[in-house]
């Protein structure tokens, strides 16, 4: 275990919720946290939705006038990739430079979904799979990955649950582990972290 019971080495965890309710804050946190607590491992978060400015806004506070590092130092922030293929290639290529444990977050996969209708949403994460097994075979190199997910549509307060994960062939089969981030209805102000589906430790839910 990473960071309490919610990520797990070797695995794919998916993490999913409607919109606005705060899935990149909760990553980056979980990122840092992982990378804080195992300073032996390289934290790699690729995000498609921002740009560098506004990534640096979040992994970033002012204090006295001044930038200052809020998360560890041991975490890589990338957001120019544009494409599957480009995807793949940098993640070989940060396995075979760092040769050491590594958390991938992948913010979000629907930027990397197939964009045929024929084509399933889980070859993704069939991909994911390998790149896992090949670095463990390779190099003896531990990977988490954890992949950021939509929902369908659904209304506001509506109970998550994995028939709600965005994603066509049965996305949730593929991972080993799912966890919904939800607004606890009546306090705006609170989430709910919510674990759906694990092959390894307990299902709890917290507020």
């Amino acid at each position: 275990a990473l960071d309490g019971e919610l990520i797990f080495n070797n695995e794919i965890t998916i993490i999913f919720s409607p919109t606005n309710v705060g899935k990149t804050f909760f990553a980056t946190h979980l990122c840092a946290k992982i990378c804080e607590r195992n300073t032996n491992m390289q934290g790699i978060y690729y995000n498609t939705e921002m740009n560098d400015s506004q990534m640096k806004r979040i992994l970033f506070g002012n204090k006295d006038g001044e930038e200052w590092p809020r998360y560890s130092d041991n975490i890589e922030v990338i957001s120019e990739i544009h494409t599957t293929d480009e995807l793949v290639n940098n993640m070989a290529m940060n396995i075979e430079k760092n040769k050491k444990d590594l958390a991938i977050f992948i913010d979000n996969s629907t930027y990397f979904e197939p964009s045929s209708r024929s084509e399933k949403s889980t070859e993704f994460l069939k991909l994911l799979k390998r790149i896992l097994t090949q670095a463990k075979n390779l190099y003896g190199i531990n990977i988490a990955f954890i992949v950021i997910c939509h929902t369908n549509k659904i209304e506001r307060d509506a109970r998550l649950d994995l028939n709600v994960l965005k994603g066509n062939g049965n996305l949730n089969n593929f991972a080993d582990r799912v966890i919904a981030i939800g607004r606890v209805p009546k306090h705006n102000d609170k989430r709910y972290i919510k674990v759906l589906k694990s092959r390894t430790g307990n299902i709890d839910e917290k507020l």
